[in-house]
């Protein structure tokens, strides 16, 4: 009876670190502006339109979620995105193009224009980013639309940046870019550690019988 005691706890630790690995954490988010969202045009022949964002330990990046609205009525036709994440120099550090399998929802909120709003979620693979300052970019390079806007979101600083002859330049626009990065932490070092004493109470009780 004792052992099946032992053997319960830890199956529930290996539980616990699996549902940890499984679960989402949420690393940053600018949340969707629900009043007079303009949005803003996210590729002007070329040039790119980003915002930043700062985080304050290494993480790995592993989904991004962000919001945007078509000048053109389209939820019919693929959209092609471009996701790049920049240092604060413009050096690249990771990048998706040509993205088409961006998930697709509407929001429920709709833009200054009575437009919808829609909601995108994609994987990346692994982006690992050092604590620090970034741009992240994201556009639709889909011709079938006549323009795509990366829609406003709250809870940043109200700068954002365009691309203007491969440099990046500060706009004090008061308003910001709707996003959320996601990671996928490993299992925390409690359950670790739980896992350890258990699998040492387990063995010692397995060879005193």
């Amino acid at each position: 009876m004792k052992k099946t005691v032992w053997i319960s706890g830890l199956i529930g630790v290996l539980l616990m670190g699996f549902a940890a690995v499984a679960s989402a954490d949420l690393v940053y988010e600018q949340d969707l502006s629900e009043i007079d969202n303009y949005g803003f045009m996210s590729n002007i022949d070329g040039d790119l339109s980003a915002d930043n964002f700062s985080i304050a330990e290494t993480v790995s990046i592993q989904s991004i979620e962000w919001f945007g609205m078509y000048d053109s009525a389209g939820s019919g036709v693929s959209d092609t995105f471009d996701i790049k994440i920049y240092d604060m120099s413009g050096s690249e550090q990771f990048g998706a193009i040509g993205l088409t399998s961006a998930g697709k929802t509407a929001s429920g909120v709709y833009d200054a224009y009575g437009a919808v709003i829609y909601k995108y979620e994609a994987d990346v693979a692994g982006w690992e980013l050092t604590a620090g300052e970034y741009l992240i970019s994201i556009s639709n390079g889909n011709s079938d639309y006549s323009d795509w806007y990366w829609a406003d979101g709250t809870g940043g600083d109200g700068i954002s940046y365009y691309l203007d002859s491969g440099i990046w330049t500060a706009e004090d626009l008061g308003a910001d870019m709707a996003f959320a990065l996601n990671s996928v932490p490993v299992p925390g070092s409690f359950s670790l550690l739980g896992l350890g004493l258990l699998l040492t109470a387990f063995l010692g009780r397995t060879g005193k019988e």
